[in-house]
């Protein structure tokens, strides 16, 4: 039951995570809303995602966001420990994912029969998602153990669920404007 339940949260949580960036580029682009503009999201949401199946290959935004969300989903559930309930890794992937891709970038080798060539290939092109799908898998599992377990303090939850939020908005942002 537990997974039907992560599984809920998690499209929920990315739902909310698109819909929340579509009104900060709303508020962020315009001085007078009409009454459409503030309650037709639905055009962004399948333009966003029209825009990523552009500049993604879709089996592999599909398995990055499923690995990457799956990593995201298990760390917090393997312990209660403050650490894995946080959003710690997920500010240091965002943090540190820049500098990654530009060391990957740089090293690049197009025609290689090496696979570990290929996965830094993969992982390069990829960083983008891997970010979000991880971001959003920790969020979901933060609410679960949250909601469901009883586990964290809700002060707690509030202030990394909210830095979980603000980080995902830029990832979302960036993706957006590649």
């Amino acid at each position: 039951m537990d997974l039907v339940y992560m599984l809920l949260i998690y499209f929920c949580f990315i739902f909310f995570l698109f819909v929340v960036n579509y009104y900060v580029n709303l508020f962020s682009s315009k001085e007078l809303y009409t009454r459409e503009d503030v309650s037709n999201f639905m055009p962004y949401l399948s333009e966003s995602l029209g825009k990523m199946t552009q500049k993604y290959n879709v089996s592999g935004l599909v398995v990055a966001l499923a690995v990457s969300s799956l990593f995201g989903v298990g760390i917090p559930l393997l312990s209660m420990h403050w650490f894995f309930n946080s959003s710690i890794l997920f500010a240091v992937l965002f943090l540190v994912s820049p500098a990654i891709k530009e060391s990957f970038d740089a090293s690049k080798v197009n025609a290689s029969d090496s696979r570990v060539d290929e996965i830094a290939n993969l992982f390069s092109r990829y960083i983008g998602i891997i970010v979000l799908g991880f971001g959003t898998g920790t969020g979901a599992s933060l609410m679960l153990n949250w909601a469901n377990k009883k586990e964290l303090g809700f002060l707690w939850f509030a202030v990394n669920i909210i830095a979980v939020i603000v980080l995902e908005q830029y990832v979302i942002s960036r993706e957006l404007k590649e």
